[in-house]
């Protein structure tokens, strides 16, 4: 792609030049922006640039990479074969009870349709909301294989809203988790730091001292099973991964985890996926006004979760 030089206006000066270039060309993803920046197939003023340069009014940015390199994602499958309940229906945000199975957004390693393809085919005003035209509306995610209740924001004002109450942990989030093991307390804390794995794999790790970013989770005993239990899961912190990550160096590994616990999907009682599903969410609305939103447990948790209770492994319900 060898288009027309880009010179930078006042409207635009100051924005980082990956942020810039996702405005400018919606259809590449951040990651793949970057990539060509690294590349040395963008300049700015006839330099070679870092990946978080900031621009100047005047600066002229060019583009060389192939049409090839530039291919739009190309979406298999399609969420009309998804069951997403919307649980509220606000003017300024949504919020949905999101599958087990579904990216939230676009992914760079997938090539499959998404929560944001089907929230911008019901909601199509959400397009311009946000920094990242791949993620309209999204201030925080789940994993694929995780279900749950989610917001999202139908407008700027509730985009900054949500995003300052995400930074400054005012938000409530509580997930139920079934996990491997018998714990020696009602309820715990970690506070393992967490960082990238060492192995190179994608997955995260639990430090034992401060060489990852600090995390905090709580969780509370609902029932206990022999060999496992139900908790309610409180992170306090929303670092990747962390629920999955700190119950597994912790000895409670979630009973279906294969990226984590890889070694007992056998015992796994059927599980498919991660049996962990956030069931509630609350923050302030833009009025202060607390608001607060819940979504069942799936069907397959469900399922699995009687299948203890009915097998006389019950230990005791707290």
């Amino acid at each position: 792609m060898n288009t027309e030089p880009l010179t930078i206006d006042s409207q635009k000066a100051g924005l980082r030049l990956d942020h810039f270039l996702v405005q400018q060309l919606p259809h590449i993803s951040r990651s793949r922006l970057q990539k060509f920046i690294k590349e040395q197939k963008v300049t700015v003023n006839g330099n070679h640039p870092s990946v978080h340069q900031f621009l100047k009014e005047g600066d002229i940015v060019a583009l060389a990479f192939e049409p090839s390199e530039t291919n739009e994602r190309e979406k298999v499958g399609n969420t009309r074969n998804w069951k997403i309940d919307i649980i509220a229906e606000k003017p300024d945000y949504l919020i949905v009870n999101k599958p087990a199975g579904i990216l939230v957004h676009p992914a760079e390693s997938a090539r499959e349709y998404t929560l944001v393809d089907y929230i911008l085919e019901h909601y199509p005003e959400i397009k311009g909301v946000g920094e990242d035209p791949l993620r309209p509306g999204i201030v925080h995610r789940l994993d694929r294989d995780v279900s749950g209740v989610m917001v999202i924001a139908r407008t700027w004002n509730m985009y900054e809203h949500l995003r300052t109450l995400f930074r400054d942990r005012k938000v409530t989030k509580e997930y139920e988790a079934l996990v491997h093991g018998s714990p020696s307390a009602a309820e715990g804390d970690i506070s393992f730091s967490i960082g990238r794995s060492k192995q190179g794999d994608g997955k995260m790790s639990a430090k034992p001292d401060e060489s990852g970013k600090a995390a905090h989770t709580r969780f509370i005993v609902l029932e206990s099973f022999r060999n496992y239990a139900l908790l309610r899961v409180m992170p306090q912190t929303g670092r990747m991964h962390q629920i999955r990550v700190h119950l597994r160096a912790y000895g409670l590994p979630i009973v279906g985890d294969a990226l984590y616990h890889a070694r007992q999907r056998k015992n796994d009682l059927g599980a498919a996926r991660p049996l962990l599903s956030a069931v509630k969410l609350s923050f302030a609305d833009l009025t202060g006004a607390v608001q607060t939103y819940s979504a069942p447990r799936p069907e397959d948790f469900d399922h699995i979760l009687e299948s203890l209770r009915n097998s006389n492994t019950v230990k005791k319900k707290i």
